[in-house]
């Protein structure tokens, strides 16, 4: 059982009343793509289809925005990727929520599955879009993108938490 203890008092069937209070996951909206983007341009790119949008309940409420990327990398190229809320960089303006980097100069190759997440603050009760891009930064000869043959398919996922 949980809740806040003496709740259970003068309750014959002993369930707990939920708790009052914030914490609460009021509304979930998901997308998933299979378009697949390969691109050796330098600067922050749109990744296709994979969007979100969600008009929250209550200017208290948060927004919790889940990923799951399959990236890939060939030739050198190093690999940004970034949640946005509007046109708004949630992450670093230059490195987004991170990076995968060669650190040794080689041109090695890697295909992986990255996970980004935020809680956000978007104070306002109007339809809210979250995307995600990357930026592939390269030495030429090859290039970086999305879904990779035979990978998953990416998602974004955003939760509207009560912030009361």
């Amino acid at each position: 059982m949980s809740g806040p203890i003496g709740d259970n008092t003068a309750r014959a069937s002993g369930v707990i009343a939920a708790a009052g209070g914030g914490g609460k996951v009021l509304q979930v909206v998901t997308n998933e793509s299979t378009t697949a983007l390969t691109s050796s341009a330098s600067g922050w790119i749109d990744l296709t289809d994979v969007n979100v949008t969600i008009t929250p309940s209550a200017s208290s409420s948060l927004i919790w925005v889940i990923t799951a990327l399959p990236l890939f990398s060939y030739g050198g190229y190093d690999m940004y990727a970034t949640i946005l809320r509007g046109t708004t960089n949630l992450g670093n303006a230059t490195s987004g929520f991170g990076n995968l980097a060669k650190r040794d100069g080689s041109s090695w190759n890697y295909d992986i599955m990255v996970a980004m997440n935020i809680l956000d603050d978007p104070a306002t009760t109007s339809a809210t879009t979250y995307k995600v891009q990357i930026d592939p930064r390269g030495q030429g000869g090859g290039g970086a993108g999305v879904l990779a043959a035979n990978t998953p398919p990416c998602i974004i996922t955003a939760w509207e938490i009560d912030g009361s």
